[in-house]
């Protein structure tokens, strides 16, 4: 369970004076918080706007074609961004015309690094772009492009893989906690927030260690992760096929509740 924001904190002038943002509330205080300052204050960091030369790119609202219609240029949008991960089944399209309008740089390219950064606990997912194959294992080539909730990066001097794990990393998740502003449900981060974060300066060996340590953990979980939503539903047709024995025949299994995160689920390890 994450530690809850403390209802109460001491905190001192000089440690507020050394946020950028001048923030005092609670969240600047938060037990984990307090120990990733003292960690960086005892190792050489970078800024994470080192590594990122060109302005961020943020789409438009765009104007969606109808559901259901599978021409058109797909939109990613807060739903379909994941950490570390995309559901381009949670697209949504707009005419072929509408995204060759588009500047160029809202024209996603494998590689770019997609990040939300308003939307309350939307707030910080990052994942990389690649453009998805078809079903004979062609590249799809209808065009790609964001909405006006997520942001395109474009590192340079640092991999777009390890950018995203810095950023949906423990140490970039609680800098987004701390950046966030706003109303309830309606917070955001801004890019100037996001230059600013901090994170242990190492070697290039270490940092290609470190992600490729993670990038491995990375695989095996998500292939346990799909044998248990596989197993899963292996086990509620099993218990479906019981109930229904008596009917006599072959039934056809009634269709599980469409929630959103389990066809986010369904999307995520089809096949």
């Amino acid at each position: 369970m994450p530690t809850n924001l403390p209802l109460k904190a001491t905190f001192s002038l000089r440690a507020v004076a050394r946020n950028p943002t001048l923030r005092i509330d609670a969240k600047q205080a938060d037990e984990n918080a307090v120990h990733f300052d003292a960690l960086l204050d005892r190792v050489e960091t970078f800024y994470l706007g080192e590594f990122l030369p060109e302005p961020f790119v943020k789409g438009r609202q765009p104007n969606y074609l109808e559901e259901g219609q599978d021409e058109g240029a797909l939109v990613l949008n807060t739903g379909a961004v994941r950490p570390l991960g995309i559901t381009f089944g949670l697209c949504r399209r707009v005419s072929t015309e509408d995204f060759e309008q588009l500047s160029e740089s809202r024209k996603l390219k494998d590689g770019d690094v997609l990040l939300t950064t308003d939307g309350g606990t939307s707030i910080g997912k990052a994942a990389v772009f690649q453009t998805p194959l078809s079903e004979t294992g062609e590249p799809l080539d209808c065009g790609f492009t964001v909405d006006s909730h997520v942001a395109i990066l474009r590192p340079s001097g640092i991999s777009s893989t390890l950018l995203s794990y810095l950023l949906c990393s423990p140490m970039g998740q609680i800098q987004f906690q701390r950046a966030e502003s706003g109303a309830s449900g309606q917070t955001a981060v801004s890019e100037d927030d996001v230059r600013r974060f901090r994170f242990p300066k190492v070697s290039q060996a270490e940092f290609d260690a470190a992600t490729a340590t993670f990038t491995s953990a990375l695989e095996e979980a998500r292939r346990l992760e799909a044998e248990a939503f596989r197993t899963r539903q292996e086990g509620w047709n099993a218990f479906q096929d019981r109930l229904t024995a008596t009917a006599g025949g072959e039934q056809r299994r009634i269709a599980a509740r469409a929630r959103p995160s389990e066809t986010r689920m369904r999307q995520a390890f089809a096949g």
